[in-house]
């Protein structure tokens, strides 16, 4: 399969569980529009969403903006399946 034949990738997960005393634990799921970072193990838990088109750089975390609260439990609902798929 050529490069320009494979098929277009909208959103990915990934996850960092490297025990690194100064990076904690994480599950993102990344688009082109969006960024949600959830950092399960912290106490409390804590979430980031980041608009990329209009804050490419992560400047404002948006996940307590209540404008985005559907966007938010959209992707806590991507990352549940797409952290399953990735079992």
């Amino acid at each position: 399969m050529l490069l320009n034949e494979a098929p277009k990738c909208e959103e990915f997960f990934y996850e960092h569980n490297l025990d690194i005393s100064t990076i904690p634990k994480s599950e993102t799921v990344i688009s082109q529009k969006y960024g949600y970072i959830k950092y399960s193990e912290l106490n409390p838990e804590f979430e980031k969403l980041y608009n990329l088109e209009d804050d490419p750089l992560e400047k404002t975390n948006i996940a307590g903006n209540e404008d985005y609260i559907d966007v938010l439990n959209g992707y806590r609902q991507k990352l549940i399946i797409l952290a399953e798929e990735a079992k």
